[in-house]
């Protein structure tokens, strides 16, 4: 039976709304299986204190070696994941805005970098567990530096909001990829980030500030209904964010 032009237009078709599925369903996947090897099989949840010692830290590291790099492994493969997801991010911003398009671009080179800062975060705390011999102040100085790079990949992601939300303002398609109100949250997002980064920038300067704020917040926790002692709210609602974007570009679907 011979093939004709429909049949291959029909098959091609079909490839492409599988690959673009999976592209869109990574970004689930990246959050849950990130959220299991980073927090649950590598322990950084609670992160280690920013007043620990040199030889706290390094008997942190000591005592989970080989979870930490089998978890950080399993993380760095994860938030490789981003990078499909963003994809289709970024050709949806294409599609908006036509011809020469610039915030497209600009949107996936910071979901670019976004994924390498994951990737040097991870790397650093896997040199920290990589050699025991070493002394405790390099593990503490390699370990300060990932959290440091995980404090400053805020302007990177923050980047990719305004690019999006400036995408969403300007889109007059018949069906649009997101609504006003949610346009508005995503540049309200970018915003309420600012006294965060501060925020951690004066934890920075003063180490034991945050030790001061984990015992307060400690004791109110221990004193609290436990309705009130769900500290992973802002995570949830970031994991409930991507599910809803994910299903809007599902349905968005040619």
């Amino acid at each position: 039976m011979a093939t004709t032009i429909s049949d291959i237009a029909t098959e091609h078709a079909v490839y492409r709304r599988r690959i673009w599925l999976a592209c869109i369903w990574a970004w689930p996947v990246c959050v849950v299986t990130f959220g299991v090897f980073f927090a649950v099989i590598a322990g950084f949840i609670p992160p280690p204190g920013e007043s620990w010692s040199a030889a706290h830290i390094a008997e942190f590291y000591a005592n989970n070696r080989a979870a930490i790099r089998a978890g950080l492994i399993g993380a760095m493969f994860a938030s490789a994941l981003l990078l499909p997801f963003f994809a289709v991010v970024s050709a949806e911003m294409k599609k908006i805005e036509g011809p020469n398009a610039l915030l497209a671009p600009i949107q996936y080179g910071a979901a670019v970098m976004l994924t390498m800062i994951f990737q040097i975060i991870c790397l650093f705390w896997l040199l920290a567990s990589f050699r025991p011999e070493i002394s405790p102040e390099i593990i503490r100085a390699f370990n300060d530096y990932g959290w440091l790079c995980w404090t400053i990949f805020i302007p990177t992601y923050s980047m990719q909001y305004v690019c999006m939300a400036i995408a969403a303002f300007i889109d007059h398609r018949p069906q649009p990829v997101g609504r006003r109100h949610r346009r508005r949250r995503r540049v309200g997002g970018v915003l309420q980030n600012r006294p965060v980064l501060l925020e951690r920038h004066h934890r920075l300067l003063d180490p034991h500030r945050g030790l001061r704020r984990r015992n307060n917040y400690e004791r109110l926790a221990a004193t609290a209904p436990p309705a009130l002692r769900v500290h992973t709210r802002g995570g949830v609602r970031h994991a409930w964010s991507g599910v809803v974007t994910t299903r809007r570009f599902v349905k968005g679907l040619p």
